[in-house]
């Protein structure tokens, strides 16, 4: 009950940060309250079932294992088009979504064989990897970065089996959390237009 509560949760944030961007992408709208009512509606939407699918499933079709740094990352960047103002700081999305990049491509291009080990095979079960996000956590924790916590959460679903899948990564990261991952940091890094103050620039 609680992964499946977890997993439409995740992918209703996935479907929200989509359409807001669509809205911001296309200029329909500047106004929180329509932006807010467009998330609202996806919401809605996403849960009704259509020939016995609803969309926040075929998300979960598609990817099953939506994670917990990609669910922070899909979250945030919804947050700041519907309220104008980055609730992780516009520098800290971007270190989210560099932490996103820097673990995910990696491991995905290992997965494909086109690194020597497979990175991805070694995240099964308990192993050096939960210790080293552990002491990143501690690291992070102690300077004073949100990204403890995300770490730390990510460490908790996978110590607690809250994903299908037994592999840290999965808990981590996740293929569409890269992709929209790679568009935060090159939207922040050659902007389309001038942002004004507290405006998402994605």
């Amino acid at each position: 009950m609680v992964r499946a509560v977890w997993e439409y949760s995740a992918a209703l944030v996935l479907l929200v940060s989509v359409v807001t961007w669509l809205a911001a992408a296309l200029r329909a709208t500047r106004s929180a309250r329509v932006m807010a009512m467009a998330a609202a509606a996806t919401v809605l939407i996403g849960l009704i079932p259509v020939g016995g699918v609803s969309l926040a499933g075929l998300v979960l079709s598609i990817s099953p294992s939506l994670s917990v740094a990609g669910t922070a990352l899909w979250a945030a960047l919804a947050i700041r088009r519907i309220t104008g103002s980055d609730p992780l700081g516009e520098e800290g999305t971007k270190r989210l979504a560099l932490v996103i990049l820097l673990v995910a491509a990696p491991v995905y291009v290992s997965f494909i064989g086109g690194l020597g080990p497979d990175i991805y095979d070694s995240g099964y079960g308990f192993t050096l990897w939960d210790v080293l996000l552990g002491v990143c956590a501690a690291v992070m924790f102690i300077r004073g970065s949100f990204l403890s916590f995300v770490l730390v959460a990510c460490l908790a679903a996978h110590a607690t089996g809250l994903f299908g899948s037994s592999n840290i990564f999965d808990t981590l990261v996740d293929a569409p959390a890269l992709i929209a991952s790679m568009g935060t940091l090159v939207m922040a890094a050659f902007p389309t237009r001038k942002s004004l103050p507290n405006r998402p620039w994605l």
